[in-house]
């Protein structure tokens, strides 16, 4: 009966286990491994949205928009910000005096555009005219989302 030996090797919160039964797979294996906690140690793992690593890799974009139509006194604002969250987008959202909103979003690009396209429908009461963006790049200075007063 063969045995199984098993090396492990810890690092921070990552545990990489070789078997040594096939030494040429086993060090393919390791050589990739050990590649993939470098590059998360890098730059961050673009999965999350928010990561550093995101930032780094130029996946993060910040959008300033201004949505004119019926689109104060009804909500539109909290529809924003529970959406905005729901996506981990950050940034901010205010009524303007011209009876617009006004927000800006920062983020993974994909969410971006799935928020806009949110803001185009608005809330059940709301009647979207327009949405205005101007692009930017992200400058990660937004802990959370909010609504400015």
């Amino acid at each position: 009966m063969e045995t199984k030996r098993t090396k492990k090797f810890k690092t921070q919160n990552y545990k990489f286990q070789i078997n040594s039964k096939s030494k040429k797979s086993n060090s393919k294996r390791f050589e990739f491994w050990s590649f993939a906690f470098w590059y998360c140690l890098e730059f961050g793992s673009p999965r999350f949205a928010g990561e550093a690593g995101a930032l780094n890799l130029g996946f993060m974009k910040m959008v300033h928009i201004f949505i004119s139509g019926f689109v104060q006194g009804v909500g539109f604002r909290q529809f924003i910000k529970i959406n905005a969250d729901k996506l981990g987008l950050k940034g901010w959202a205010r009524n303007l005096p011209d009876g617009r909103v006004e927000a800006v979003f920062e983020g993974l690009k994909e969410k971006i555009e799935q928020m806009i396209s949110l803001c185009k429908k608005g809330p059940f009461l709301s009647e979207v005219e327009n949405v205005e963006t101007r692009w930017e790049e992200a400058k990660e200075q937004f802990a959370g989302f909010e609504i400015v007063v």
